[in-house]
C-alpha cells in the first residue's frame, strides 16, 4: 500500500513538472513576442494626384480597386476616397509606414490647391 502511495506521488510530481515546464515555456515565448514592437514612421507625400481605377477578371468575376498616386508613392484606396479626391489637384497625404511589415495606412488627406 505504501508503494502505491509513493508511485502516485511520483506520478503527480512528474505531471506537475511537465505542466509547469510547459507554462514556463509559454510565458517566456509570450514575453519575447511582446517585446517585438513594430515601429511606424509618419510620412508625407505632396503634389498633384493621379487616381487610377484598375479592374480585372478572376474566375468570371470582375474586381475593381483604386490607386492614388502622389509624390512617387502609390496608395490603394477605397472607392469612396477616390470619389472625394479631384484628379490633378494638389494634395498632401499623411501616412504611416511600418518598419517591419511595410504596411501603409493613410492618416489624413489635405487639399492644397486646385489644378491649373
Amino acid at each position: 500500500m505504501e508503494a502505491l502511495r509513493y508511485a502516485c506521488l511520483i506520478g503527480n510530481v512528474i505531471v506537475l513538472t511537465l505542466f509547469g515546464g510547459f507554462l514556463l515555456w509559454a510565458s517566456i515565448y509570450i514575453f519575447r513576442i511582446s517585446r517585438i514592437r513594430e515601429k511606424y514612421l509618419l510620412k508625407k507625400g505632396e503634389g498633384p494626384v493621379d487616381i487610377v481605377k484598375d479592374s480585372h477578371m478572376v474566375d468570371g468575376r470582375r474586381y475593381e480597386h483604386y490607386e492614388l498616386h502622389v509624390d512617387g508613392q502609390t496608395f490603394r484606396v477605397a472607392s469612396t476616397l477616390a470619389d472625394l479626391i479631384l484628379q490633378g489637384d494638389r494634395y498632401a497625404i499623411y501616412y504611416s509606414q511600418g518598419s517591419i511589415s511595410n504596411l501603409i495606412d493613410i492618416l489624413c488627406v489635405e487639399r492644397l490647391s486646385k489644378a491649373g
